[in-house]
């Protein structure tokens, strides 16, 4: 160790400063948990936007932040589904609305900036919690697992909860492999007002690049999840804001009136990743270290909030001896089924998009046209979408 380093024992140390890491320490924390949450500083502002729907805003109101994002987010009443290629098998237009699945909205879609700014509202001043911005640079995940810092110290925990994304430093430690993959798109998201309202409909185009998504954000704004190849995306990011903001009008057939960006765009590549295994050794895997897939559906950190929730039930209340095996083998249960689903459902689409087989189009437009024309096919997606769970 380096000079005034030390070395401290938590029972539960959280790894990772973004949206699952933190959602981890909230909840460990709340639940009465002694928790060290490992989180360095952000490198940038996050301008994602993620739409939370109904399960993952109810474990939200039980970690007491919906109230502290009053405000800030716009439902989801529709979700509509456009064609945007020009193939000769094009698939109808298909609108999921919440009313037929019996609820008000299917979820709210709040900038990650604000889910990140309210996790941290509500950590503040947790006896049980805390914070040290940090990265983990090493780990010997012996008993009980140890933690090297960048800043030199050393601490040592019961249980690992890893949300330090797809290059997870605790999931290579665990001996967890991985299944990686790439597409040959880039991803541009952002903000953007425009003249008319949106009526809370998020629309997602498909196009023979990837999907060109719009979601409701408070006002007449919304955000912007356009997927292109990487030539296209270096061009658009370079072009001026008022020539982009002409492009995404006529992209929404002026669906939206005129459009206005304010500020420049950001971008990030596209890619797949899977673990073969959910926990190990006294790690628990949530959010990116677990499962990587491009953003079709607003699964991501939907799913990620299912793994923060399972990571809580397995390891039960506080208490002084954890049964980390039992905690590992319970928790990978819990995810396996529902992980896998979601990461092949995700990448099925999104390559079916790229692909120009025609069975393949035929396939999809097929399943297209019988959920546009099934309301017991559309509920059953609409169920299945909002986190029901299929059995392994």
């Amino acid at each position: 160790m380096t000079q005034n380093a030390h070395s401290s024992h938590t029972q539960i140390a959280i790894v990772g400063g973004g949206l699952t890491g933190g959602l981890s320490a909230l909840g460990f924390a709340q639940k009465g948990w002694d928790v060290v949450h490992l989180a360095p500083a952000p490198t940038r502002i996050d301008r994602r936007s993620t739409a939370l729907l109904t399960p993952s805003l109810q474990f939200l109101e039980e970690l007491g932040l919906l109230r502290l994002l009053e405000g800030k987010g716009a439902p989801l009443r529709i979700m509509r589904l456009l064609d945007g290629t020009n193939r000769l098998l094009r698939t109808p237009p298909t609108d999921f609305v919440a009313k037929e699945a019996g609820i008000d909205a299917f979820g709210i879609n709040f900038l990650n900036s604000d889910l990140l700014a309210a996790i941290g509202s509500a950590t503040m001043g947790l006896p049980n919690l805390k914070r040290v911005e940090a990265s983990v640079e090493s780990a010997e995940l012996g008993d009980p697992p140890t933690l090297k810092l960048s800043d030199g110290n050393v601490i040592t925990a019961d249980l690992v909860v890893a949300g330090d994304g797809r290059n997870s430093v605790l999931r290579q430690a665990a001996g967890i492999e991985v299944r990686n993959w790439s597409y040959p798109q880039i991803a541009i998201v952002g903000e953007f007002s425009h003249a008319r309202g949106h009526n809370f409909v998020s629309t997602e185009f498909h196009t023979t690049r990837g999907p060109f998504t719009t979601v409701p954000m408070p006002g007449k704004r919304s955000s912007l999840v356009w997927v292109v190849e990487p030539q296209e995306a270096d061009r658009v990011l370079a072009q001026k804001l008022d020539l982009t903001s002409r492009q995404i009008e006529k992209r929404l057939q002026s669906s939206l009136g005129k459009v206005t960006l304010e500020r420049p765009l950001q971008s990030f590549p596209l890619a797949g990743m899977i673990a073969n295994r959910f926990a190990a050794s006294g790690v628990l895997l949530v959010g990116e270290a677990s499962h990587v897939f491009p953003p079709i559906g607003a699964q991501g950190l939907n799913l990620g909030i299912r793994d923060v929730k399972d990571a809580l039930i397995a390891a039960g209340a506080p208490h002084n001896s954890l049964d980390i095996a039992g905690v590992c083998n319970a928790f990978h249960r819990s995810r396996a089924a529902d992980v896998r689903l979601r990461t092949a459902g995700v990448d099925a689409l999104n390559r079916s998009l790229l692909t120009e087989a025609v069975p393949i189009q035929l396939a999809r437009s097929v399943g297209l046209h019988a959920l546009a024309n099934s309301a017991v096919l559309r509920k059953g997606a609409m169920a299945l979408g909002l986190g029901a769970r299929r059995k392994a």
